[in-house]
């Protein structure tokens, strides 16, 4: 009963507005109105989109423009003479750590004597050369490090031929007392060897936060405050590689104020005055020095990291003649320290000239 009374209602209903069935008709003249309201907005966002998406390619476009700096300076007189006395000192400087940390587990007692006689040799070397710059030379403050660190190690080698020549129970101890001798010298020295054969070891993304620093030649060498920072780079491929979070995360000492050069053909070159001076977020920089007869053109050329990863930025640098990004492991810390000390010295791996 009460379905039957609800479809007559209903009946009832539509029978009585049929008269009125134009009524509606208003509703449809809302519809255009809504869907021209809706499509107004939907056209704002998209050219909003369009704006900010023009706007971030024409940023990338500027940010990531390659540019170039050239520089050309005179070389002091004293260039070639102490650029000697250095390539002496980073040979020797190489060859200690590599025995001093890693070799002198393996070698015998008339092996490490042998190598303790060549490092007294070299270091005496540096020692009476240093007294040769005054303070009216531009290597002066590289000088005074050189002459205080080759002392150093002088005094240490003393102390590691008494070892090494010493009564001692067993091997164990007189390597125990070799590491402690090596430990306490080690706070004496005013300089800090890094290994900078290449920018990263594996892919990496999310470039546009890092910055890198790549020099063309085999170290670099900043002096500054009393302390000076040695960047060993791949002596094979003659690139050095540095990257920020090397000194954000404290891997590398400050140098405050001071000078920085770069050593490449037996040359050593100012080209800046820090590391971090040079390194600048979303930015790769690559120097290049070419030395002439009196004078070294300096090159500088920024490459933006913007958007890229090791991967894509390793296609991107090899047609601009770029190597040093990524690296891959060649051996051993050993192996690469004995490597880097026989290029230094213009020697192949047998030691031959």
């Amino acid at each position: 009963m009460v379905k039957k009374n609800q479809k007559n209602v209903v009946k009832k209903t539509k029978t009585e507005t049929k008269p009125e069935a134009k009524a509606p008709s208003k509703a449809p003249e809302k519809k255009p109105k809504e869907k021209k309201k809706v499509g107004k907005i939907a056209g704002i966002i998209l050219g909003v989109v369009i704006v900010l998406a023009g706007t971030l390619v024409g940023a990338k476009l500027i940010l990531g423009r390659t540019t170039t700096e050239t520089l050309t300076v005179e070389l002091p007189d004293d260039t070639r003479s102490f650029s000697g006395f250095f390539k002496e000192y980073l040979a020797d400087r190489v060859k200690a750590e590599n025995l001093m940390a890693y070799k002198f587990r393996e070698e015998g007692t008339a092996e490490i004597l042998e190598e303790l006689t060549a490092l007294k040799d070299g270091f005496s070397k540096v020692s009476r050369g240093m007294n040769g710059f005054d303070e009216e030379s531009e290597f002066y403050e590289l000088a005074k490090i050189m002459k205080s660190d080759a002392n150093a190690y002088l005094t240490l080698v003393r102390e590691l031929r008494a070892i090494e020549t010493g009564e001692y129970a067993d091997e164990a101890d007189r390597q125990v007392a070799f590491m402690k001798a090596v430990e306490t010298r080690g706070e004496e020295l005013r300089s800090r060897l890094y290994v900078s054969r290449s920018a990263y070891e594996e892919g990496r993304s999310g470039l546009s936060t890092e910055a890198i620093l790549i020099f063309e030649g085999s170290a670099m060498v900043e002096v500054g405050g009393g302390v000076m920072n040695l960047f060993l780079g791949d002596t094979t491929e003659n690139l050095t590689a540095v990257v920020n979070r090397d000194f954000t995360e404290g891997v590398v000492q400050t140098v405050e104020g001071g000078k920085l050069y770069g050593y490449t053909n037996a040359r050593l070159v100012k080209f800046g005055e820090r590391v971090k001076d040079l390194l600048e977020l979303g930015k790769l920089v690559d120097v290049k020095i070419t030395l002439k007869t009196g004078e070294a053109e300096i090159w500088k050329r920024k490459l933006s990291l913007i958007g890229e990863t090791t991967w894509s930025l390793e296609k991107t640098l090899e047609k601009e003649g770029i190597r040093g990004v990524v690296g891959e492991s060649k051996g051993s810390m050993s192996q690469t320290l004995t490597e880097a000390e026989a290029a230094i010295r213009g020697k192949n791996k047998t030691g031959e000239e």
